[in-house]
């Protein structure tokens, strides 16, 4: 199996939630869900105060997903490796960081509560001999260093 986003975790524990069973989902949300997702694999629901999430994989990239409790699909994660990443945005990462590794993916996006807006933002892991960095993208365009770890600690 390829790297676990180890040190993403941190930034996706959804606390005091628990696994539900597929009978303790409303049918709505289930048959959304498999709809819009007919080849998952791995499925596990979580109950939240008034959202639903939704862990799974699908065509070998791990997904999360949030759905409020009225029905709208909010939140949307997926966890992959370099070769999914957009063309255009693999090749800006290459250009302005040649001299780094991209470790792994995290693409979060947002959907606006109305559903006609959707916000996408990768968070990137690069690695070089000594140091795992964190870059944020925004539009493909806004390049953000959030975080530079030393390896050696």
């Amino acid at each position: 199996m390829k790297k676990l986003f180890i040190l993403f975790s941190s930034i996706l524990i959804i606390a005091n939630s628990f696994a539900y069973g597929a009978n303790d989902i409303d049918e709505k949300f289930l048959q959304s869900f498999s709809s819009n997702f007919p080849n998952a694999q791995k499925v596990i629901w979580q109950e939240l105060d008034n959202a639903y999430v939704v862990s799974f994989i699908e065509d070998e990239i791990r997904m999360r997903i949030i759905y409020l409790k009225n029905g709208v699909l909010t939140h949307f994660l997926r966890y992959y490796q370099e070769e999914n990443l957009p063309l255009e945005t693999r090749m800006n990462i290459k250009k302005k960081y040649p001299d780094k590794k991209i470790y792994g993916v995290i693409e979060e996006i947002t959907i606006s509560h109305l559903g006609n807006h959707a916000k996408t933002v990768y968070h990137v892991k690069l690695e070089d001999a000594n140091n795992w960095f964190t870059i944020r993208i925004v539009k493909n365009k806004k390049f953000k260093l959030v975080e530079i770890l030393n390896k050696d600690l």
